[in-house]
């Protein structure tokens, strides 16, 4: 799979720059260590747990918080990795969108986010993509173009948003 996201640009560019194919080998091997342990003397020696009970022949591991806190952060940098692959599939979304201003209360369904979203999904990032995904921003033309495009957009009208508004769909609760 990684052959054929490595022929698009943005991500072999991504792994020229950031290794980031070595980076996702790392992250997967980090989880197979935690998921696929090498029996019990191995899961307890990387879990730093001890066998708290035995119920029907069955061992349950007492709670130890480093093995939590281990299991989190390698969750962490799985949704780092997801928000590296929307990132770089679709940039623009790194680009916060008033789209109220434009759409009014029917904005895009997907493709485009506000800028509280994508300030949010900027910060998912791991610290050192997100200078890559800056330049990104401002020198790739695909996100220039939908810029120059949203830009160019006219301004929803009053009118308009009282139009929106008068859907059924949006008079949930008619004050008087």
């Amino acid at each position: 799979m990684m052959k054929k996201v490595l022929k698009y640009e943005r991500f072999s560019s991504l792994d020229r720059e950031l290794q980031w194919k070595e980076y996702i080998r790392l992250t997967y091997g980090a989880i197979c260590d935690i998921v696929h342990t090498k029996g019990q003397e191995a899961a307890q020696t990387y879990f730093h747990s001890v066998i708290s009970s035995s119920f029907d022949g069955i061992n349950v591991m007492s709670f130890e918080e480093k093995s939590c806190a281990e299991a989190l952060d390698r969750f962490l940098e799985v949704v780092g990795h997801i928000a590296i692959m929307l990132c770089a599939s679709n940039p623009i979304i790194t680009v916060g969108l008033d789209l109220e201003s434009k759409f009014g209360l029917n904005g895009p369904v997907s493709g485009f986010f506000n800028p509280d979203q994508a300030a949010r999904l900027f910060e998912l990032l791991p610290t050192s993509y997100r200078e890559f995904f800056k330049r990104l921003q401002e020198n790739d033309a695909e996100v220039k173009a939908c810029l120059d495009g949203f830009n160019n957009l006219p301004d929803i009208t009053e009118e308009e948003i009282e139009k929106q508004m008068g859907n059924d769909c949006f008079n949930i609760v008619k004050m008087e």
